[in-house]
């Protein structure tokens, strides 16, 4: 989800976001519970705010180390078929 979250975020550019539970659970592939879980432990950690289908985050380089190293990765390859502006970390 944090991976998700940051790949999202640095597509709209934004630190918030309008994402309800059967958005999220659709895209990650989850249970809606599952999706519970991992937005709580995420607001609990200070990451996250979550209140009925609207996320912010609040710490982008903590998501960015619950995030899997994949991020990078991803973030990188993207970077190649995007424009220079439009990527999220450096090469």
């Amino acid at each position: 989800m944090a991976r998700w979250l940051l790949m999202a975020r640095d597509r709209i550019s934004s630190d918030s976001m309008a994402l309800t539970h059967d958005i999220m659970w659709q895209m990650l592939g989850v249970s809606r519970s599952r999706v519970s879980l991992a937005a709580c432990a995420l607001q609990k950690k200070g990451l996250i705010y979550y209140l009925r289908g609207h996320i912010n985050i609040l710490n982008r380089g903590g998501i960015e180390d619950a995030a899997c190293e994949c991020y990078q990765t991803i973030s990188r390859t993207m970077g190649r078929f995007l424009p220079t502006e439009a990527r999220s970390v450096p090469d």
